[in-house]
Formats: structure tokens, C-alpha cells, sequence
């Protein structure tokens, strides 16, 4: 145990003799452990916390393709949402989200905001 406080007080006193080299380190390390942080908050938020919805493994995503092939899939149509929630005898509840920008007219002239909608067809309402 001597030894062990011996070398944390030779440590110390070379830390302090080389103020450059101590600050570097310093930084250095506060650097590193906020990045792993950060990383870590992030890996866990978005990989290993499980969804806030009953039964998560039995969510889907439905995207529309179109067979012409000038268009990568994605969003699709009120109307196309619509017959799909109608027709649909697969699925138990169906939702959609989607946006665009929408002009918002103010004292200092119109400008462009970003709006969003969602559809529903859920049962259950989920709070986050």
C-alpha cells in the first residue's frame, strides 16, 4: 500500500512539473469520455431501449413502390392510406405520418414552416 501511495505522489508532481503535457491529457480524456457518452446515449436510445408500443416485434412498415421505376417508394397518397385502412383484413390497427412545407403568413410577411399530419385507424393511443 506504501508503494502504491508513493506512485500516485510521483504522479502528481510529474503531472505538475509538465503543465502542457497535463493539460493535454486532461482534454484528451474529457474528450474521450464525453464521445463514449454521447455514443452510448445514442446506441441506447435508438438500439437497445425497446419501442414504447405493446408488442413491438409486431410493428411493419408499408411503403408503395411504383412498378414504372422512376420512383424510389416512400410516401403514398391520402387516398391510397384510405383504401388501404379500408380493405385492410392483415393488420389490427394502421397509422400513417407524413409532411411538407406549408406557408405561414405573420405581421413581417409569409414564410415557410415545416407541418406534419398523421392518420390513424389505432385503437390504443402510445404516450412517450
Amino acid at each position: 500500500m506504501e508503494n502504491l501511495l508513493q506512485d500516485v505522489r510521483f504522479g502528481f508532481r510529474t503531472l505538475l512539473s509538465n503543465p502542457l503535457f497535463t493539460g493535454v491529457a486532461i482534454v484528451t480524456l474529457a474528450l474521450g469520455i464525453g464521445a463514449n457518452a454521447a455514443m452510448f446515449s445514442i446506441i441506447n436510445g435508438v438500439l437497445l431501449r425497446p419501442l414504447e408500443f405493446p408488442e413491438p416485434d409486431r410493428l411493419v412498415a408499408i411503403k408503395r413502390i411504383d412498378l414504372g421505376g422512376d420512383s424510389t417508394g416512400g410516401n403514398t397518397t391520402p387516398g391510397n392510406f384510405i383504401a388501404w385502412m379500408e380493405r385492410s383484413t392483415s393488420f389490427a390497427a394502421m397509422a400513417t405520418r407524413g409532411g411538407d412545407l406549408a406557408s405561414l403568413q405573420g405581421v413581417d410577411g409569409a414564410r415557410r414552416v415545416p407541418r406534419s399530419e398523421s392518420r390513424s385507424r389505432c385503437a390504443h393511443r402510445v404516450v412517450a
